[in-house]
Order: C-alpha cells, then sequence, then structure tokens
C-alpha cells in the first residue's frame, strides 16, 4: 500500500532535507531512486524514494550505507546521469508538499538559479519525477509522456489534483509503535521480506571481509620486508662516537678516515670533503636517528597490524557461527564492512582518522604524530591544515581523484587543527592551508617542522559543538571495536 498524503507529511516532519547537500543519486530501477544525502547535524545519510508502484513511497534509510547491486556495477540510466549532472553538490533550501497531496518539491540551489525536483508519490500513471527550474519549465523527467504535456521544454502544473485531494477525514496515519519513527515503521514494513537483499548482503560482506583480511596480510608482509632490510642504525651512531672522539686526527677536506673502534679494531668513515668535522658528526647522529625512528616506526606498525589481523579473524568468525541478523543489521554491517575494506591502510596510522560523511582526516595531535602522518600516510596531493604561527596538531585532507575540497570540510579541518593547537580558546584563528607537495622541510629542524609555499589562509571561527560531533566519531578502529 502506498503512503497517503498524511503519512507523506509525518515522513517529511522527521526528515532533515532543509539544509542537506546531495553527495549522489543513484537510480536502482525504473521506479527507484536512493539519495546520498550530507547534512551539517545529521552527517551522512540516504533517501529512498519509490513512485508508480503499489508501493510508492519516501523515506530515510538506516545504517551506514543502504548497500544494494543496483548502486554499482550497471551501467548509468539517461535520468540518472541528468540527476548526477544538475543536482550533485547542491545544497537543498527547501522541502514543500503540495496541500492534500502526494506531490513533494525539493527546492536546491544552483550555481547561478534555483532547481526545482518534483517527486510525485502515485502508484498510478500520474507517477513521476521531474526536474524543472525556478518558472517550473521541464528541463528532464523520469517518464516522459507528451500525451500529458509532461516532457522537456514544457511548463509543469504541480497544482493539487481534485481526485486525488477528495475529503482529508478519508486518510489517516497508519498505527505503528510509539519508540520508534514513523520513517523507520515504514522501511521495516517494506524493506524486510526482501530475500534477494538477505543473500546479495551477505555475500557482500562476505566478500568484503574476505578482502580485508587478504589487504591486512599483504600489508604485514611489505611490513616484514621493510623491517628485514632496515637497520639499527648502530654502524652511523659508532661512525659519529669515534669520529668525536678523534677529530684531532681528522685531515681538513678528506674525503675518508680511518679509526680505531672500542674493541681494538678499525673502520673506514666516509667524509663530506665541504663540510667541517663537526657537521661530519652531526650527519651520523641525524642518519642513526632516521635509522632507529623507521625502525621503531615499522615496529610498531607491524604489532597494530598484527593486532588488526586477530580481531578481524575473530570477526569473521563471529559472522560466519553467529545467529541470522535482521536485513537492517546486515545492511549496517555491510556498510561498515565498506567503511573498514576503503581506510584499512589508516589501521596503524598514528593520530585520529576521522571521516566526517564527505572526506577522510588524519589528525596530529603532536609533534611526533605531525611528523608520522607527514612522513608516511599524506601524500603529494593531500591538503594540510594548520594554525598560523601558532603551535599545534597538523590535519590531513586526502584527496579524492573525482571531488574538489568543500569549504565545509576545510571548516571541519581548521577546527580539528585549532582543538589540537595552544589557539584553542580563542574565538578567531588564522589557518595555513596548501597541498603536502608544496611543504618543505627544515634542515635540522624539529620534528614535523614545515615551511609552508603556495599557501592560501583561512580565518576560521573555532566551532566546540562541531568538534565534539566530528570526534565523536574517532578512528574507525575505535568505532569498530565490539561489532
Amino acid at each position: 500500500m502506498s503512503l497517503n498524503w498524511k503519512e507523506i507529511a509525518l515522513i517529511l516532519s522527521e526528515l532533515p532535507l532543509t539544509g542537506s547537500r546531495i553527495q549522489n543519486v543513484y537510480q536502482l530501477n525504473i521506479h527507484t531512486l536512493v539519495f546520498e544525502l550530507y547534512h551539517p547535524d545529521e552527517h551522512f545519510w540516504q533517501l529512498y524514494v519509490e513512485i508508480g508502484t503499489p508501493d510508492a513511497r519516501i523515506h530515510r534509510i538506516s545504517g551506514k550505507r543502504y548497500v544494494h547491486r543496483g548502486i554499482k556495477g550497471k551501467k548509468t540510466q539517461r535520468f540518472n546521469q541528468f540527476l548526477i549532472s544538475h543536482i550533485r553538490g547542491k545544497l537543498i533550501t527547501a522541502a514543500q508538499q503540495t496541500t492534500q497531496d502526494r506531490i513533494v518539491t525539493l527546492t536546491i540551489q544552483g550555481e547561478d538559479s534555483l532547481i526545482l525536483l518534483v517527486l510525485r508519490f502515485y502508484s498510478t500513471s500520474r507517477a513521476n519525477v521531474i526536474v524543472c527550474d525556478e518558472d517550473l519549465t521541464i528541463l528532464d523527467i523520469l517518464y516522459r509522456r507528451p500525451a500529458q504535456g509532461e516532457i522537456s521544454g514544457k511548463t509543469l502544473s504541480i497544482s493539487p489534483v481534485a481526485a486525488v485531494q477528495g475529503d482529508p477525514e478519508r486518510f489517516s496515519v497508519r498505527q505503528f509503535p510509539e519508540q520508534m519513527s514513523f520513517n523507520s515503521y515504514i522501511e521495516e514494513t517494506y524493506l524486510t521480506d526482501r530475500s534477494d537483499e538477505r543473500s546479495f548482503l551477505i555475500e557482500t560482506i562476505r566478500a568484503r571481509m574476505e578482502n580485508t583480511l587478504s589487504e591486512l596480510y599483504s600489508e604485514r608482509e611489505k611490513t616484514l620486508t621493510a623491517l628485514d632490510a632496515c637497520t639499527s642504525g648502530e654502524e652511523y651512531r659508532l661512525a659519529a662516537d669515534l669520529l668525536a672522539s678523534n677529530a684531532h686526527l681528522v685531515v681538513p677536506g678528506s674525503t675518508r678516515v680511518t679509526l680505531k673502534d672500542w674493541e681494538g679494531g678499525s673502520i673506514e668513515v666516509e667524509l663530506k670533503r665541504d663540510l667541517p668535522i663537526g657537521e661530519n658528526i652531526n650527519r651520523y647522529y641525524q642518519k642513526y636517528h632516521k635509522e632507529k625512528n623507521r625502525k621503531d616506526h615499522l615496529i610498531e606498525k607491524l604489532e597494530s597490524l598484527n593486532g588488526e589481523l586477530t580481531e578481524h579473524r575473530a570477526r569473521i568468525e563471529q559472522f560466519e557461527n553467529g545467529s541470522e541478523l535482521s536485513l537492517k543489521e546486515l545492511r549496517a554491517r555491510a556498510g561498515h564492512e565498506q567503511t573498514n575494506r576503503e581506510v584499512i591502510k589508516f589501521a596503524h596510522a598514528p593520530g585520529l582518522y576521522i571521516n566526517n560523511g564527505r572526506f577522510d582526516l588524519l589528525v596530529g595531535r603532536n609533534a611526533k604524530e605531525n611528523e608520522l602522518l607527514l612522513r608516511s600516510f599524506a601524500k603529494g596531493n593531500d591538503f594540510w591544515m594548520h594554525t598560523r604561527d601558532v603551535p599545534g596538531g597538523y590535519v590531513f585532507i586526502r584527496s579524492s581523484k573525482d571531488r574538489s575540497i568543500d569549504l565545509e570540510t576545510i571548516i571541519d579541518a581548521g577546527n580539528l587543527a585549532i582543538h589540537y593547537s595552544k589557539a584553542k580558546g580563542h574565538q578567531k584563528v588564522d589557518l595555513y592551508y596548501t597541498q603536502v607537495k608544496y611543504l618543505k622541510k627544515v634542515k635540522g629542524g624539529k620534528a614535523g617542522l614545515v615551511l609552508p609555499t603556495q599557501e592560501k589562509n583561512y580565518t576560521i571561527d573555532y566551532d566546540e559543538k562541531r568538534v565534539e560531533t566530528l570526534l565523536s566519531g574517532q578512528t574507525v578502529r575505535e568505532r569498530n571495536k565490539g561489532l
């Protein structure tokens, strides 16, 4: 049974449509669309739209991400391509329902003008999804119906249909449990009997878990290989100590010197001809610390990977041997496994990993974490934020090939940088913003010290509530414990 106009009104009252930005839209079949949205307070969420069927409806989808075989792997249909090109990345500024009717109009702010997305939730031939400009000129339409004047270029009328409007007392909201929202009730009512979806979800979860396990084993093998090739750096420290004790024996301008070690043997130490003896000594000490830090980092990484492997094998065993999960739990689990697979490379990263619904953020909270993130995890095209002229943590925004960094993400990263700096508590703070490839290491400088080039300056109002919301997710490792 499709939703009546009163039920649609109740659904809309529970949805955070106004203020949500459209991240993507998928056309699952000729009747169904799924919108991926982001709201500053609600964060990532999805909207299910079905028209032209006996179950025509609109409601929110619970869980991390609704997984459906129609979302990926199929050729994008004509209307879906049009929606993606015209509304993706745009902001919903209003959501209105035509009086006593099953017509919902979303007002979407375009670059220079407004776009109206009209949804008609009928189970009859009047059902449609129509994209108009602000003058109600049709730009494109899901079901083209020339006989009804519903084709591109025509003007749309969205006034109530008398036969549909009828007597308002004829319609009522169906009974639903008090402990749940009407959205949740409608979702459960319509989506619980899909055995094909259950099988698909189970297969998806199992495949992703096995893929994650394979990636973890591969990463561990790479780490073991790197560790085997790594030395303790003691040979560099010995050379530095011997040079420091026998500096008087070194002839200025020499390229090498032979010195006796502590056990009566001798070693040959190479020198930089153009450097004084003191700088040659420092050069060997720096090599020693670099090699030692690299080995320590690889050992920490290996321990973390071993822990991740143990936990992930336990999760696989629990999933295979556990009791049957509900469809809602399977959808949530499928979304979790997708997230886990995508960010497994950050499982052993220092600091914090945060996803704000659009981008991955890596946060260093001190000089050591800044240095490790910069050296081992940040890529040249990633973006870097840091408080200007104030000591603090680094925030890296992981770049994406097909998306540019949006202002909300910049504000999120800026607030995190302020939170982990000595500027915390100030109302307005200046921050550097540039790509990692434009950072220059300071020779002989402290850990993590860099000089930004081609940087922009952002002045951001510190928003403690925003930071609390971002930190409520914390790292993937912390979120996933117990799942």
